[in-house]
């Protein structure tokens, strides 16, 4: 389909001119049309865990089709968010994911095989002053791998509480046009408002998914988020140069003008108890280049702040809580060096008896990384307080999993887009509560024992 996205379909004919620096294409209408200026409350308002908002877009017959015929490219077509009454003109709508959520909802002859896909609402796609109650983007996950649409949820709200940074989460609604509304995970989207919230200067780099083992200059600016106009990595550089230069005993004073590593090891207690599966611990072997097989983690980004270290916080949690099979994953003596640090098939790794046909991905242990494999060695008990923390976390997050539960139950049952049957997202729920139960007690014996 070689159709463009056509016009807007907000005129904005009466909006007021735009401010320095503004199109003007983003304006703001209240319930009888009359333009008016930014609504109170910030992005706590939007992310308030008591709240379960209903978002309306509205676009373009034409421009919906176009958008889904042309899903794949991940390209914005313009649109109208209609929010509590409010008319936000001027923002843009696309779909969103990775290989697995967006192209594998696709088959060999491009027929969506996933009954929703997720989405990405930017309010400043066309107009760089485009806010939503402070927000320049909002991320709607369609929970493609998590029937019960409240893992993603739950480990943020874990993470965070166990003394982490991490994007914020809720629940919402969201129509396109006359559409049903359907049920999707609301995730605080990383960027300037975020990094602003969180450290004390908003102009250093952010990275997405790129670990700092590389020498190479290309691979930390293909990952840049924030000023990739006038791309400086020279301090990714150092901080890949330190850590592959390290010793086991020179590690911690070699990379703390970087990292805090105590940190890392308690960041990394946190992602076991949370049973991260798809995180900073999985390295996937992708391919081979001259020095062998390239393995690579995902699923985070690093923020180098310029008023101190760099910091690491984790990215796309709904393949989170899907069980550790032995204690020992969890325990710091899981870290220990295997006997090999050859990619070894997925199947073995996890220990499973009969593999599937697509259990024969290869994996490095995560114990053979530089930077992974040291900090635990070097920082048990800042693991062992990670471990502690993430327990307490799961503890109050078990608590509010009916309560999420029950806020959302009804408009999933009124779902014309629900993965399955009802029964089957409440045995998906349960199943997470004894995930939860699973995970608290391995940590607790662990702690026990130590």
């Amino acid at each position: 389909d070689d159709t463009t996205p056509g016009e807007d379909v907000a005129s904005g004919e009466d909006r007021v001119g735009p401010e320095e620096g503004c199109t003007g294409e983003f304006f703001i209408t209240d319930p009888e049309g009359n333009v008016v200026g930014k609504q109170p409350g910030g992005e706590g308002f939007i992310f308030d865990p008591e709240a379960f908002h209903a978002f309306k877009v509205e676009l373009e017959p034409d421009d919906w089709e176009w958008l889904q015929a042309n899903a794949l490219t991940e390209e914005y077509v313009p649109c109208a968010v209609v929010f509590d009454g409010y008319r936000y003109h001027g923002a843009g709508i696309r779909f969103k994911g990775a290989w697995t959520t967006l192209q594998g909802c696709f088959d060999d002859l491009g027929n969506q095989v996933c009954p929703k896909l997720s989405m990405k609402i930017r309010f400043n796609a066309y107009d760089p002053c485009g806010r939503f109650h402070g927000a320049r983007r909002l991320v709607f996950n369609a929970a493609v791998y998590d029937f019960s649409a409240l893992r993603e949820r739950i480990a943020y709200e874990v993470i965070r509480n166990a003394g982490l940074e991490g994007p914020r989460a809720s629940h919402a609604t969201l129509q396109i046009n006359d559409e049903d509304p359907s049920v999707y995970v609301l995730i605080e989207a990383p960027d300037k408002e975020f990094i602003q919230e969180r450290w004390a200067k908003d102009e250093g780099n952010l990275y997405k998914e790129v670990w700092p083992v590389y020498s190479e200059a290309w691979n930390y600016e293909a990952a840049l988020k924030t000023n990739d106009g006038h791309p400086d990595v020279s301090d990714m550089m150092d901080f890949s140069a330190a850590v592959l230069g390290a010793t086991e005993e020179s590690f911690v004073e070699d990379v703390a003008p970087y990292l805090d590593t105590g940190d890392l090891a308690w960041y990394v207690a946190v992602a076991r108890g949370i049973a991260d599966d798809d995180g900073i611990m999985r390295f996937w072997c992708v391919g081979e280049d001259e020095n062998g097989p390239v393995c690579i983690n995902h699923n985070y980004y690093w923020y180098d702040d310029p008023a101190g270290l760099f910091h690491l916080f984790p990215w796309d949690m709904e393949t989170t809580f899907y069980d550790q099979k032995d204690a020992m994953v969890m325990a710091p003596e899981w870290w220990a060096l295997p006997e090999s640090c050859e990619p070894v098939p997925f199947y073995i790794w996890e220990g499973i008896e009969d593999p599937g046909p697509t259990d024969d991905t290869l994996l490095v242990p995560p114990q053979c990384d530089p930077l992974l494999g040291r900090v635990v060695r070097a920082h048990p008990y800042a693991y062992l307080e990670g471990l502690a923390d993430v327990a307490a976390a799961m503890e109050v997050s078990l608590a509010n999993l009916p309560v999420y539960q029950a806020r959302i139950a009804a408009a999933m049952a009124a779902d014309p887009r629900l993965w399955h049957t009802l029964d089957e997202w409440n045995e998906n729920v349960g199943w997470l509560g004894m995930v939860m139960e699973h995970q608290i007690a391995v940590a607790q014996d662990i702690l026990d024992s130590h």
